[in-house]
């Protein structure tokens, strides 16, 4: 699977083309109802990623990139899990 994903942090909005999705996604917490993050995955996906402050310009980069590809399973998908994480705190477990 691949996509261009969009990852949401307490510090800004990341997006990278991925084909990783799946290896980014950890054990599921039932309580919060979220899946935890594979840090290291993520880093190597997003760990050189410009960091956007707005959600709308994130969007506009994110449209911008998936015109590269001719076929994307996931399309362009936000990644919420650790909205309330920063970006430090998701790649450091």
């Amino acid at each position: 699977m691949n996509g261009v994903y969009i990852l949401q942090t307490t510090d800004g909005y990341r997006v990278a083309y991925s084909t990783e999705y799946e290896s980014m996604l950890g054990s599921y917490d039932a309580n919060s109802m979220r899946h935890k993050l594979n840090g290291e995955v993520v880093n190597r996906v997003f760990g050189e990623c410009f960091c956007f402050v707005n959600y709308l310009e994130a969007q506009t980069a994110a449209r911008m990139l998936s015109v590269q590809y001719s076929y994307l399973d996931d399309g362009i998908y936000t990644i919420r899990e650790v909205a309330d994480q920063t970006y430090e705190e998701v790649i450091n477990g």
